[in-house]
């Protein structure tokens, strides 16, 4: 290289570096919104809903807890459930028998929330869940560079003539694979909506079980869940997803992502986050 090109991309890199500055953006201080954290399903274990207040987008602490209010589950069927905060930490629990189930099949649920003199809503219905017929574990199965080692697959066969969308969650040793932007979703057993309908679970789906990059020893205690949960709940997660994976050279403004909190009565804070119930299917297996 010539000297005069040399001296050419020093010059270069040194106006380039002279162009970096560090801004301090200012967020104008909004009043916060109640969050609302309520996913239930079918299992026979205590059930909890979260209530708390959101932070400033910079923000990096604990978010704090809304403490105080009353909160219940009222089934179509004409059950009521109530969700206690025992500890005053925003957790509320439904605490269960190990005998019944909260979430039915078919069975529509409203979760009512009365909160500092205002009121909040919500619905969801359950819907089928299929069943995890097995799990299978192959050496590498085909993966390129992937590393050496056991990976898994689950089976289970989409219900017929209709629509259904999954969220698919697996386990190893207990600890989740899954991050916040990982989520696995399904719709019908395939990947995309609208997919197709009655099928055994496509080969994607069925490989989300597996992080990849560590995969599977023999000994490791594999669990699978499905939960069914609705459209609406499905588009939620695709929103989330994009929201949490938003940056980069092409990201766009940042956006709220959809809630089905409604604020019913009185003027307090807006609800952002999600009510879902769901059928839950599940499935544990030790690699061999």
């Amino acid at each position: 290289m010539s000297m005069k090109k040399l001296l050419l991309i020093l010059s270069a890199a040194i106006f380039l570096s002279s162009c970096e500055k560090v801004i301090d953006v200012k967020l104008k201080d909004e009043t916060p919104f109640l969050v609302v954290d309520a996913f239930i399903n079918s299992d026979t274990i205590s059930q909890q809903i979260t209530l708390t207040y959101s932070r400033p987008y910079f923000d990096q602490n604990t978010a704090e807890p809304a403490v105080g209010a009353l909160v219940k589950v009222v089934s179509s069927e004409g059950d009521t459930f109530h969700f206690t905060d025992n500890n005053n930490s925003g957790k509320y629990v439904w605490a269960q028998n190990n005998v019944d189930t909260l979430c039915k099949l078919g069975i529509s649920y409203r979760l009512l929330i009365d909160f500092q003199g205002s009121k909040y809503e919500a619905g969801s219905q359950v819907n089928v869940a299929p069943t995890i017929d097995s799990m299978a574990f192959e050496p590498n199965i085909g993966f390129d560079g992937q590393p050496n080692g056991l990976f898994g697959q689950f089976y289970a066969n989409d219900p017929a003539n209709q629509f259904d969308f999954y969220w698919i969650k697996s386990y190893t040793n207990g600890v989740n694979n899954d991050g916040p932007s990982t989520i696995n979703l399904s719709v019908n057993g395939g990947q995309f909506y609208p997919g197709y309908d009655g099928a055994m679970f496509i080969q994607p789906v069925r490989y989300s079980i597996n992080n990849f990059q560590k995969p599977y020893e023999v000994g490791d205690s594999v669990r699978v869940e499905i939960y069914s949960i609705t459209k609406d709940t499905w588009q939620y997660f695709g929103e989330m997803v994009d929201q949490i994976n938003n940056q980069g050279l092409f990201a766009t403004p940042t956006n709220n992502v959809r809630t089905n909190i409604i604020r019913t009565a009185g003027s307090g804070a807006d609800a952002q986050g999600w009510f879902c119930t769901s059928a839950l299917s599940r499935k544990i297996d030790v690699v061999k």
